[in-house]
């Protein structure tokens, strides 16, 4: 609707908005992978909770230290 009220043809338009949206994709992704990784963490630090089957590898992991 955008392209043709400005005269632009479709066709040209349609490979300008995909490499913008190509581009744009990758910094929201970077963006919704960072704030989960450290809401996480942020969360494990304040509830403090541990995961009982991962505990027997951290034991395995400090023995081998």
């Amino acid at each position: 609707m955008i392209a043709t009220s400005v005269n632009v043809p479709i066709t040209g338009m349609y490979a300008v908005l995909v490499d913008i949206y190509w581009f744009l994709d990758r910094f929201r992704r970077a963006v919704n992978f960072s704030s989960d990784f450290y809401g996480t963490a942020v969360v494990t630090n304040i509830t403090v909770i541990t995961d009982p089957d991962n505990m027997d590898m951290v034991a395995k992991e400090e023995d081998l230290r």
